[in-house]
């Protein structure tokens, strides 16, 4: 299929009749002897090839778009030969940015005038996404008990079941035991390798000790061995990266994830490229990979760092010598411009998260756990911009979270140890229906929220049995420590104590100080309550002391 005469009119126009290759700009088309026809210096040449077996053609396009204005460059002969014979420098990511540049400087000469002086580039507002996820809840404390025995294999082999979907990390430092779960409850894994009583030290006293904060580090990052682990990734410890392994010998291996502007797509994990010209298997395999690690970005801060890799195999198991490895890689990794990392980095955090909105590593029963949020942290800068085929907008920013997911990865299950929490005292408690944590508080209004001693953290405040409304003086409140809730909380003008997400799903039976999940039929002063507090703008505090067996009815902050 010909080009069509108004694509040539436009890439003519838009080239200025010159070679768009960087720094040649030679005049294609110049008049000859007199009486004799111009002459032709230059071709229209192809960025991906028009045929699947031309320079580049094994690129995705559709063939219809092949021979159109976006998918040609007009170059000098000399430089249409060397592209296409050097397809793997000349990638189509590279000869539209040559294409772009080109046509750029061929409207600034001709803006310009007479004095040919660039044109002042045009700012805009651009969000920059990172390959960084950030952390929304660490544990407060490292458990720690003298161990049985010497070497972190013993102790790994000897270690109890797990209870439900705990994961066990551990390090072994001075012949003690140090980790994340309550060493003192009765069944935890590491019953049998420890003696002696078992203490605790909070870990914001280990962020300013060096050595002690690097036990801290190497403890979180061996969480991301026991997650990879069931997400079926193995260890590369050489390189400290997981990779994807061959499953079947000989036979690529595929995963399904959602892409970044799709519902749902497949892609190779594990896979043997082929010659372009013949489709001969090369002799070696890719593997996806990616290097993973916990850093502290502030205080009390920390997120998780993702950086997708490759690994290459001979045959899928053993890998290649180094030599053979980096310019294989470098290759690869050069074809990586903006879109497609943001791709490499989306299918990371989709298939580590299971296309949830977190990625949660929990301890045991106790309420310690890391929850890692799947948003990648972005932020918002002004510059002349980059490539539109390099920014390229994504849909899928943000994963979608309910009530009881939420409630999944935040809340303590049943069972689960709390605290109850006074001015100057703490201590223990169990998560059931006739249980609540109590503590003063005070209500904000400047603020925007509650203040609670002892605490900083934005938390979930619902109330026991009838409300009043206070601005002044401090009250007893009943809450969840600490949390921050997808949506706000309201009582309807029905009376019912749910929000309107969640009242179909009341049949999952969650425990009253777990979830305020059931409606409460309003009683005349409970209503005379709301009225109270509308009228206040809801600035009040939530008073305690009512009876035990009254259900959690929800307050708007």
């Amino acid at each position: 299929m010909s080009i069509p005469p108004t694509e040539l009119k436009r890439l003519f126009a838009r080239s200025g009749n010159r070679c768009a290759f960087t720094e040649c700009r030679r005049l294609l088309i110049v008049d000859a002897s007199p009486g004799q026809p111009p002459v032709t210096l230059g071709d229209v040449a192809h960025i991906v090839a028009a045929s699947p077996a031309g320079p580049r053609g094994d690129a995705f396009m559709a063939p219809a778009d092949r021979n159109r204005y976006e998918n040609l460059i007009l170059l000098c002969n000399i430089h249409h030969q060397r592209i296409d014979a050097e397809p793997a420098t000349f990638t189509p990511e590279r000869l539209r940015g040559i294409k772009e540049d080109h046509e750029r400087w061929v409207e600034q000469r001709l803006a310009a005038g007479v004095q040919d002086e660039p044109a002042v580039p045009v700012h805009r507002d651009d969000h920059l996404y990172s390959t960084l996820l950030p952390v929304a809840r660490m544990p407060v404390y490292v458990h720690y008990a003298p161990s049985r025995f010497k070497t972190e294999p013993e102790v790994q082999a000897r270690l109890g079941p797990l209870r439900g979907r705990e994961m066990t990390p551990f390090i072994l430092r001075e012949e003690q035991v140090f980790a994340f779960q309550d060493l003192r409850s009765k069944g935890n894994p590491f019953g049998e390798v420890i003696s002696g009583k078992p203490e605790r030290y909070r870990i914001v006293d280990w962020l300013d000790d060096p050595d002690r904060f690097l036990w801290l580090v190497a403890l979180l990052n061996r969480s991301l061995n026991k997650l990879t682990g069931r997400r079926g990734l193995h260890l590369d410890k050489d390189h400290h990266r997981y990779y994807f392994p061959m499953t079947e010998s000989g036979e690529p291996r595929y995963e399904t994830y959602r892409p970044l502007n799709a519902s749902q797509a497949t892609r190779a994990v594990v896979w043997q490229p082929v010659r372009k010209q013949t489709g001969e298997p090369r002799k070696h395999w890719y593997h996806r990979a990616v290097a993973m690690r916990f850093t502290r970005i502030g205080a009390e801060d920390w997120c998780l760092s993702i950086r997708p890799e490759l690994r290459v195999t001979s045959d899928g198991v053993k890998p290649l010598e180094s030599h053979a490895i980096g310019p294989r890689v470098t290759r690869k990794k050069s074809r990586l411009f903006n879109y497609d990392l943001l791709n490499e980095v989306q299918f990371w955090r989709d298939f580590l998260s299971g296309s949830s909105t977190r990625i949660v590593f929990p301890f045991g029963r106790s309420a310690q756990r890391i929850v890692v949020l799947t948003d990648l942290m972005h932020g918002t800068v002004n510059w002349p911009g980059i490539p539109d085929e390099h920014s390229m907008p994504f849909r899928n920013v943000s994963y979608v979270d309910d009530l009881f997911s939420w409630a999944e990865a935040e809340l303590p299950e049943s069972g689960e140890e709390l605290e109850e929490i006074h001015v100057g005292r703490r201590r223990k408690m169990t998560a059931s229906s006739a249980e609540v944590i109590r503590f003063p508080v005070r209500p904000d209004k400047e603020a925007g929220r509650i203040e609670v001693d002892h605490l900083s953290e934005p938390f979930l405040l619902f109330a026991e049995g009838d409300c009043t409304s206070t601005r002044s003086q401090e009250s007893t409140g009943t809450a969840l420590v600490p949390t921050a809730p997808p949506c706000t909380p309201r009582v309807s003008a029905s009376g019912s104590s749910a929000p309107p997400s969640s009242r179909r799903r009341r049949g999952r039976g969650l425990s009253a100080t777990r979830w305020a999940s059931a409606a409460t039929k309003p009683t005349a002063r409970s209503r005379a309550s709301r009225r109270t507090a509308a009228s206040s703008r809801h600035s009040a505090s939530a008073t305690g002391g009512t009876r035990r067996s009254a259900r959690p009815r929800w307050l708007a902050w």
